[in-house]
């Protein structure tokens, strides 16, 4: 059922087959894992990072009182009767050494298809939180660590590694298909992130030098037309995208200002902008209204919905877990199998979440489903380091 419900969430299947839509099984199997969740649902889960989650409800839950739009409440019950169960399903079911290797594989295989579909699809993701190139591209990018890094995994042959490989190119080719230039900018950070994990970051740097210079002109000649303008645009002060987002970054900075500890409840940044824009600098009534906008930013949609309290929690799942992981990877010799494993897992979050920081700089990805997918395999990689490794866990 868990394997299932992560299939049908990320490769999404009933959106390309329509008897599979027609039947409604993403929404059986959703709600399957729901009412599972509940009934394995135990206190003790709540000294565990999921209480993260439940937490991020309840806040949803306060940002709503006043909130100009019912979305805060819409939040709170996805987060709380759809995250927070379904995450505990996954939670409670990965819970030994074979279970977490099964899902790794599992994650590659779903990437795997993404990125096909993606591709076939001319830079449009599978659907729901894939379905814009943004999305898609930040979708892919958090494959990325888990194809590389499941490589370094026991018990994978030869055959194995290889479509590891392949999977791991069609991941790179769906990102830049997608024309993503938040995807590109993630793409780069991921890439330093694993150079600068690898043992040896010299011979890598000029590895990859070479190679770049070598593929650089057969690269170039199969890019999509127009591929590296449109990148090179990221700085330009004549884009309209640019400018666009520049413009409602400041409204919501206006909006945290006005509304500085829960905001304006979570979800309402796009039916308060119209209120608020009337007081930023580049406003002179003669400029496009960005009513009904997100704010295409995770930080300043957090920010503008949830203010300082919304902040504390995603810079503390963003930014403080992924140091305290760090800490631990850097205690961890890659030839002892079990702490190979855990490396290798510890690498995987610290790197998806990267991609997460940087594509999500540029995207509205708050409240997808990778924050919570997130929390769920950092609380399970957690649970296994305490469990193999005999520490306290303080350190994770």
């Amino acid at each position: 059922m868990v394997a299932a419900y992560l299939f049908l969430d990320y490769v999404r299947p009933q959106e390309l087959i329509p008897i599979l839509g027609y039947a409604r099984i993403s929404g059986i199997i959703f709600l399957m894992t729901s009412i599972w969740g509940a009934l394995h649902f135990r206190k003790t889960l709540l000294n565990t990072p999921l209480v993260i989650l439940l937490l991020l409800s309840v806040l949803f839950l306060i940002s709503g009182i006043g909130a100009v739009n019912v979305s805060s409440y819409k939040l709170a019950m996805k987060f709380f009767l759809g995250f927070l169960l379904q995450c505990a399903a996954i939670y409670i079911v990965i819970d030994t050494k074979e279970r977490i290797l099964a899902v790794t594989n599992w994650w590659c295989l779903i990437y795997m298809l993404m990125g096909f579909i993606t591709i076939a699809k001319g830079g449009m993701g599978p659907g729901d939180f894939t379905r814009d190139q943004n999305d898609a591209a930040l979708a892919l990018l958090i494959g990325i660590p888990w194809v590389f890094y499941s490589m370094s995994m026991p018990g994978l042959d030869r055959f194995q590694r290889w479509l590891r490989w392949l999977t791991l190119c069609i991941l790179i080719a769906a990102v830049v298909v997608s024309r993503s230039r938040g995807g590109f900018l993630g793409l780069v950070a991921v890439m330093l992130t694993i150079w600068w994990f690898s043992q040896n970051r010299l011979r890598n740097a000029v590895v990859m030098t070479i190679g770049a210079l070598v593929l650089g002109g057969v690269l170039v000649s199969v890019l999509p037309q127009g591929y590296i303008e449109e990148m090179g645009s990221i700085s330009s002060r004549e884009d309209s995208t640019r400018v666009e987002r520049l413009r409602g970054w400041e409204v919501a900075w206006l909006i945290f200002k006005h509304n500085p500890i829960i905001g304006v409840g979570g979800g309402n940044f796009a039916w308060n902008v119209s209120r608020y824009q009337r007081q930023a600098s580049w406003w002179t009534g003669e400029q496009k209204s960005l009513a009904g906008r997100k704010a295409h930013s995770l930080y300043f949609q957090v920010l503008a919905d949830l203010g300082a309290a919304g902040a504390i929690l995603y810079i503390y799942i963003i930014f403080v877990v992924p140091w305290k992981l760090n800490k631990v990877r850097n205690k961890l010799k890659a030839n002892i199998d079990e702490e190979r494993i855990v490396k290798n897992l510890v690498q995987i979050l610290i790197a998806s979440m990267v991609a997460i920081a940087v594509s999500g700089a540029f995207i509205s990805v708050a409240y997808y489903p990778h924050i919570p997918i997130w929390v769920t395999m950092y609380a399970i990689v957690k649970r296994y380091y305490e469990q193999r490794l005999g520490e306290s866990g303080h350190n994770i």
